[in-house]
């Protein structure tokens, strides 16, 4: 059994009290459908965006005062079956790189009864479901003024080549398309389940190496930060559905990567109907291709992070979009110093993502529906 099972919770009830130290805030505003957030080694935040509409994602940096810029802007996106933007997703920061994965934007439409099939309108980007390598002149934290992308960049790009980007004080950005996945794997449940690639992450036991979590494909995909080559590493199985209602068994739904000891924290949604409980954190052993439990009893997790303290246990954090989901019940983050978990704000509205500044101990969340980035202190 993985040493880290201590904290594999499914047996065990969560406290939901809140903590009555914490403070919740609004450190920034303004972001379009925020996805995911990391921190930079400068203390400066970077948040991926669905954007508005049609080729209009986008890559916000918000300042350690929260004042928020545009680093990146008409990056592909487009408008999902249910009329929402899908675009870029995960983001990872390393010096003057910025790996950007890109979903399935308008990939997939339902047919009459209700099976997943390709846009029979074409998509809007011929570059859904990939990663993309940016590489600017000068670290991302020095970054003043926004590059942006025009539609004819992405066909170029779509074409093996590299985009040169310029901004308006001279700095420039190299994009390539470092890995690109197949639109659709057949599927004979649906018929087509989309590649749709979410999160991302760099672990500094696998130099060279970023690791991506596809939420349909339930895998998580090893890439080669030069080559580009990639292997789909873990599939994770499908879940038994403890309700009377939906179908027998649920996806797995990964929905963050994130770099921990040996392996991998990896989050879990759970796919319709997203029973109460059946959300979890696993731990992946990345050698030995294996996952186990981590932190369960969980509903609707997205996020997890690690904060390692001098002296102390290491202390961990689980994020949730949602506490009754098909209630559209508030988001909620959560702290664990054992097994037990303590509610640390239960009031969050779509929370997507956060990041954890480990000189203070803050956590950011990023929330969909508001643009606000949350600022909460524990």
């Amino acid at each position: 059994m993985f040493r880290f099972a201590l904290f594999a919770l499914s047996a065990l009830a969560v406290a939901a009290n809140p903590l009555a130290a914490q403070t919740k805030s609004v450190f920034s505003s303004g972001l379009i459908a925020p996805q995911k957030i990391v921190r930079t080694e400068g203390g400066k935040f970077v948040v991926s965006e669905s954007g508005p509409g049609i080729n209009q994602g986008r890559v916000s940096i918000v300042s350690s005062t929260g004042m928020r810029s545009t680093l990146l802007d008409g990056l592909p996106a487009g408008l999902s079956g249910e009329g929402e933007a899908s675009g870029p997703t995960g983001v990872a920061v390393d010096g003057a790189t910025l790996y950007l994965a890109i979903g399935e934007g308008d990939a997939v439409r339902s047919d009459s009864e209700g099976a997943g099939i390709p846009n029979p309108a074409g998509n809007a980007s011929p570059i859904f479901s990939s990663v993309l390598r940016i590489d600017f002149s000068t670290d991302v934290d020095n970054l003043m003024s926004p590059f942006v992308m025009r539609p004819e960049d992405q066909m170029v790009l779509a074409d093996g080549y590299s985009v040169e980007l310029g901004n308006a004080d001279g700095a420039t950005a190299t994009v390539e398309v470092l890995a690109d996945f197949p639109s659709f794997i057949p599927d004979p449940n649906i018929p087509y389940r989309p590649s749709n690639p979410w999160g991302v992450t760099l672990s500094p036991r696998f130099p060279g190496v970023l690791f991506l979590n596809d939420a349909s494909l339930d895998a998580l995909v090893r890439i080669d930060t030069e080559t580009g080559r990639s292997q789909r590493f873990l599939h994770f199985p499908k879940l038994a559905n403890p309700l009377p209602f939906g179908p027998p068994v649920s996806d797995f739904v990964p929905t963050s990567v994130r770099a921990y000891s040996r392996g991998l924290l990896v989050t879990r949604l759970t796919g319709f109907p997203f029973a109460q409980g059946m959300a979890a954190v696993s731990f992946v052993d990345v050698e030995a291709r294996e996952f186990e439990p981590f932190i369960g009893s969980l509903t609707t997790a997205v996020d997890v992070a690690v904060q390692e303290r001098a002296g102390e246990r290491t202390r961990f954090y689980t994020l949730e979009f949602s506490n009754d989901f098909l209630q559209n019940g508030p988001g909620r983050l959560m702290k664990y110093d054992s097994p037990n978990g303590e509610a640390v704000v239960s009031d969050l509205v779509t929370p997507t993502s956060m990041a954890l500044d480990p000189d203070t101990g803050d956590i950011y969340v990023t929330e969909l529906a508001t643009g606000n980035l949350i600022k909460v202190v524990p």
